[in-house]
């Protein structure tokens, strides 16, 4: 049954797949450090060093999930974490996510620990991070059919996750009023379609994770419609080799750039699906 609080009604929680309607499946640490930095733009700098408030923008957070949800008399809650990383990748890209600022504190584990609280099942795959773990969750065999069956919204900003909209019914979703990531707003801020989003990530970098461009100062108009025309690397590069529109610059740097965007592609922006899977389930 739903659960009112006060003029609200939230989806009831719970771990029995066969009782799910719908499944949640949150991105632990881009949740955590999302309830850290909204509650930093309104808290003194000293003051974030105490756990509880940005727990409590979490659990505000968690509940807006909930109130969202209230169509669902039952909702399975996944808590995706990271769990390392994969050996090529610290192999082949020592500079992935080496430029991003370390904050005084880890706002994981406490807001972990209020996840845990509630009715969730934990998943996570050792040595890789939470979208490969995400991703898996469709193949894997102990829920590949729950996953088929069910709605699921996916609580994430991770562009690598844009990749999962193939599926019709998966949903990227926001804990807080930032819009739904769909494959029209998708194809308005990218200028492709969710399935060639790892392919624009490794021909345009990913800032936020210190990946540059494979070429500088590439012309999206020009090469977007390579990108979505593509239906592999080798298509793409012979779509390059052949463009009239192109600059030479262009074109010549994306051919020389070809091993590059090859290992790129497959090291770091497609999506590992195949992983083996833990669980653990708190009730």
């Amino acid at each position: 049954m739903r659960r009112r609080f006060g003029s609200a009604v939230m989806a009831s929680l719970t771990t029995d797949k066969s009782r799910a309607e719908a499944i949640v499946v949150i991105d632990v640490s881009n949740f955590a450090f999302r309830a850290y930095h909204v509650t930093a733009g309104w808290a003194k700098k000293p003051a974030m060093t105490n756990d509880e408030l940005y727990v409590n923008t979490a659990r505000n957070m968690f509940k807006a999930l909930r109130k969202r949800l209230n169509q669902y008399n039952n909702v399975l809650v996944m808590l995706a974490l990271d769990a390392g990383r994969p050996k090529d990748i610290i192999q082949n890209f020592p500079e992935y996510k080496s430029g991003r600022v370390k904050l005084d504190v880890n706002p994981i584990p406490s807001v972990l620990d209020y996840l845990r609280e509630n009715p969730a099942v934990s998943v996570w795959a050792d040595n890789n991070e939470a979208d490969s773990a995400i991703a898996s969750l469709f193949k894997h065999n102990a829920t590949a059919k729950l996953m088929a069956a069910r709605h699921v919204y996916v609580v994430s900003r991770d562009k690598d996750l844009i990749q999962l909209l193939t599926r019709r019914n998966v949903k990227l979703i926001s804990a807080q009023n930032d819009p739904d990531i769909t494959p029209d707003y998708v194809y308005q801020k990218y200028g492709i379609k969710p399935s060639r989003m790892a392919m624009y990530l490794t021909v345009y970098g990913d800032s936020s994770d210190s990946i540059k461009p494979v070429v500088s100062r590439l012309r999206k108009k020009l090469v977007n419609p390579l990108i979505n025309k593509a239906t592999n690397i080798p298509h793409f590069i012979d779509l390059v080799r052949k463009s009239d529109k192109l600059s030479e610059r262009e074109r010549e740097g994306l051919i020389e750039a070809q091993a590059l965007i090859v290992k790129r592609y497959q090291v770091l922006f497609k999506l590992r699906t195949n992983l083996d899977l833990s669980f653990k389930v708190h009730r």
